[in-house]
């Protein structure tokens, strides 16, 4: 080797000396090394070559130690000697020389150059020593990186390059065959759409890799580099329809492999490491889903609501890549390199979320009777909600583990039903028609539309409530014959029924029962006509005509029955009050009796007054309406029953007068009765007279009076303080004068009282009572003395 320095420094004029006394001071000066340097004296080598006093010392850190101590700061100086000035000038000229050998060597000492795209792979080191150059670094989809060169004698192989988007690293280069590692595999390229993930390179071996020459070399071998990522799955799209369910997220990708380690040396090194697989891609998010339409009656529609369509799966995770293999290690003075980690799982994808349902539509609510159909409509029932769409699945990760699902959407609610409509009020009783009509029954209510199915296919959403039942139209009024002017005795006509109230829709309240109509009242009767009175002297007066009867109050109508509730929830409706019974028409009263006709000369006595005509019959009340029965709750009350009408006053008819008895002018003849305190205003006439001598006159009296009382017994109206005593019960029936007598005001004639019972021997304690008292008040005295003052009184 001097040699060729020498050759390489001077011209070739003379050949160079031998020299015996070669010395190795004369080599450590060719790289640079002095023999008195650092790195060469004893504490050095102590260091570099101290092993542990125990037995424990293992081939790994063996191996370590000379890397350390002994490789890394030569492979450091060769490297400053081939990068500094003058050992380019000496390598060069080496190299030119040496040209023919070194073929596929960069030459005898320099480093390879590195891999360029044209020519990817790496350059091999100098023969002697130099490291090889690196492999090209792949920037284009679908190419793999170069490898990385090998090494000459003493030195390291080159790193591989990394791998273009889905395709795999370069291999590291061979370390020297003298001394060396092996270069570091390139890392793969991360997965595209339509290529995987690329494998990590494999890491370069030491020199014994090349040829049988190295099989003495010492180095370690290279890493394995590390593998492509997996691609992540796209996301499932969302839904832009109802009814359509949201996409599926794609599945992720695996990882690329992780290259294994280069193998070391066969007497002294260490295995490279595996390279780490690469991530595997995760899986793509499911679309959502899409909301339900809310329900709706128009345009022919069913009001109920659409359903919310499920939301997409999302997709499963790409394992991650297998990790790359250590290499082997040196049998003597080594160790195996430590296998790569398997790259990261990919996660799976989360689960589209699903949509709500709509809610049903309100129902309408139904129309009001009219004069043509006096029912009123019954409520159009609310529309269905829609189900809830359910959450999209989550992806299965590459490691196995399950993503989150979806959220699930939310059912739709049912609609309202809508209300009955309210029946018409009954029209009122005519002349023509006296009963008033029926009113109207109410609609019944709509029912309430049924909550939407919620994603775990049992439970609903709440439903709809039921639309209230219609109002039952008010009986018209039974046609009122008083008020109306109607002819007496006209009876008045009966009220309407009340119409129910309609059925309330499910767990709505039923609607209320109409009110009945009241009857009409009965009219009232017409007085009697009153009696004639005497023509002729001495003829009696004719009978009053009996009075009218009343009119017959209308009968009230029966309410309305409350609607029924559908269901617990609902309350039934009130019942409709029943009509109140029409008042009866007042009785009128008889007719007068006529006067008696006055006596004359040829009939001496005055005829008898006329007897009053009778009453006529109240009219009867109507009777009351009964109350509605249909709601459960209802609260009707029955119409109450009209007012009989009333009969006349006693005073309001009374018999004749009677006709003034004859006076007489002619001297001993019957002179006129005196008028009677209760005689017609005929009777109270004056008449004019002849003073009678005072013997006529006395006769006359004891005649009248002979008369008066005999007239009396015969019609047995009594004489004295009972006569009188009868008078004021019974009107002026005994007190007409000489001339016929008068009438009662029932008719004429003595009316007998009902004698009241009384119990056995009252009769006589009182009047053992009545005398003890008299007794007990005047002491002494004798019974003539008590019957005079009997008498008395």
């Amino acid at each position: 080797m001097a040699a060729f320095l020498a050759f390489g420094m001077t011209p070739l004029a003379a050949a160079p000396e031998a020299r015996a006394d070669f010395e190795f001071d004369d080599f450590l000066g060719w790289f640079g090394l002095e023999p008195d340097s650092q790195a060469l004296t004893s504490e050095w080598i102590g260091s570099a070559w101290d092993l542990p006093d125990s037995a424990d010392a293992t081939g790994m850190e063996i191996a370590q130690l000379w890397d350390t101590y002994f490789y890394m700061p030569l492979h450091a100086l060769l490297q400053d000697w081939i990068n500094s000035d003058f050992g380019s000038q000496v390598n060069g000229v080496i190299n030119q020389i040496f040209a023919p050998f070194t073929e596929n060597f960069c030459g005898m000492i320099c480093n390879g150059a590195d891999g360029t795209e044209s020519s990817v792979n790496g350059q091999a080191g100098g023969l002697w020593f130099g490291d090889g150059g690196n492999g090209w670094t792949s920037d284009i989809e679908g190419v793999a990186g170069g490898n990385g060169g090998h090494a000459g004698g003493i030195g390291n192989g080159g790193d591989g390059g990394a791998g273009g988007l889905g395709a795999d690293g370069g291999n590291g280069g061979h370390g020297g065959e003298m001394w060396g590692h092996g270069g570091d595999g390139g890392a793969g390229g991360a997965a595209t759409a339509t290529l995987v993930a690329g494998d990590g390179g494999n890491g370069g071996s030491s020199g014994q890799a090349q040829d049988f020459f190295g099989m003495g070399a010492w180095g370690n071998g290279g890493n394995g580099g590390k593998g492509g990522a997996g691609l992540n799955g796209a996301d499932g799209a969302d839904s832009s329809a109802a009814g359509v369910a949201g996409g599926d997220g794609g599945t992720g990708t695996a990882g690329g492999k992780g290259g294994d380690g280069g193998a070391g040396s066969t007497w002294l090194g260490i295995g490279g490491n595996g390279g780490a697989g690469g991530a595997g891609g995760g899986g793509g998010a499911g679309g959502s889903g899409f909301d339900g339409a809310e329900g709706s009656f128009a345009g022919g529609g069913d009001g109920n609501g659409g359903n919310g369509s499920n939301g997409g799966a999302g997709g499963n995770g790409g394992a991650g890549g297998q990790a790359g293999a250590g290499g082997a290690g040196a049998w003597l003075f080594g160790g195996s390199g430590a296998a790569g980690t398997n790259g990261t799982a990919g996660a799976g994808g989360v689960g589209g979320d699903g949509k709500d349902g709509g809610d049903g539509a309100d129902g309408a609510a139904g129309t009001d009777g009219t004069a043509v159909d006096p029912n009123g409509a019954a409520g159009i029932s609310g529309g269905n909600g829609g189900n809830a769409g359910r959450g999209g699945a989550g992806g299965v990760g590459g490691d196995g583990v399950v993503a989150a699902d979806g959220a699930d959407g939310h059912a739709g609610a049912g609609g309202n039903g809508g209300n009955g409509g309210d029946g018409i009020d009954g029209i009122d009783g005519t002349a023509t028609n006296p009963n008033g009509t029926a009113g109207g029954n109410g609609g019944a209510g709509g029912n309430g539309g049924q909550g939407g199915l919620e994603a775990d296919g049992t439970t609903r959403a709440a439903d709809g409530t039921g639309g209230a039942g219609g109002i039952g139209g008010n009986g018209g009024a039974g046609y009122d014959a008083l008020a109306a002017g109607a002819a007496p005795g006209t009876s008045g006509g009966s009220g309407g029924a009340g119409g129910s109230g309609g059925a309330g829709g499910t767990g709505a309240t039923g609607g209320d029962g109409g009110n009945a109509g009241d009857g009409g009242r009965g009219g009232d009767g017409v007085a009697g006509l009153a009696g004639a009175d005497g023509a002729n002297a001495g003829d009696a007066g004719t009978d009053g005509q009996a009075g009218g009867n009343g009119g017959t109050g209308g009968a009230g109508g029966a309410g309305g029955n409350g609607g029924a509730a559908t269901s617990p929830a609902g309350a039934a409706g009130s019942n409709g009050n029943g009509g109140d019974g029409g008042a009866g028409g007042n009785a009128a009263a008889g007719g007068a009796g006529g006067d008696g006709a006055d006596g004359d000369a040829n009939h001496v006595d005055g005829g008898a007054g006329g007897n009053a005509g009778d009453a006529g019959t109240a009219g009867a009340g109507g009777a009351g309406g009964a109350a509605g029965t249909g709601g459960s709750t209802g609260t009707g009350v029955a119409g109450s029953g009209g007012a009989d009408g009333s009969g006349p006053a006693p005073t309001e008819t009374h018999g004749g007068n009677g006709g003034d008895g004859f006076t007489s002018t002619t001297p001993g003849g019957v002179a006129a009765a005196e008028p009677s305190a209760t005689a017609g205003p005929a009777a109270t006439a004056e008449a004019v007279v002849t003073m009678p001598t005072a013997e006529t006159a006395a006769m006359a009296k004891r005649r009248r009076r002979w008369r008066q009382r005999t007239a009396e017994r015969e019609r047995g109206c009594g004489t004295g303080r009972r006569r009188r005593r009868r008078q004021r019960r019974h009107g002026n029936g005994c007190d007409g004068g000489n001339g016929g007598a008068g009438s009662s005001a029932n008719g004429g004639g003595w009316k007998r009282r009902r004698r009241r019972r009384r119990p056995v021997g009252w009769h006589r304690r009182q009047r053992r009572y009545r005398l003890g008292r008299r007794s007990s008040r005047r002491p002494g005295r004798c019974r003539s003395q008590r019957r005079q003052r009997r008498q008395r009184r």
